[in-house]
């Protein structure tokens, strides 16, 4: 069900992370948070391509793809 507490909770828990990751690429790259929209788009991007332990020697993309 995608609207159930279970649910929110890790959708909660994954944009923080997103948010962390975004904040730390900006600060170390010195940029301005104009360039939030790209990074937001290059950290998803980088992480439908890496190896999950779940998901056996596939990437996301390969998942979807296939």
């Amino acid at each position: 069900m995608p609207y159930t507490l279970e649910k929110n909770g890790v959708i909660e828990q994954k944009n923080r992370f997103l948010q962390e990751c975004v904040r730390n690429m900006l600060k170390q790259a010195k940029l301005l948070n104009y360039f939030w929209a790209k990074a937001i788009g290059t950290i998803i991007y980088l992480q439908n391509r890496t190896l999950t332990k779940t998901i056996a020697r596939k990437t996301l993309e390969e998942m979807w793809t296939c």
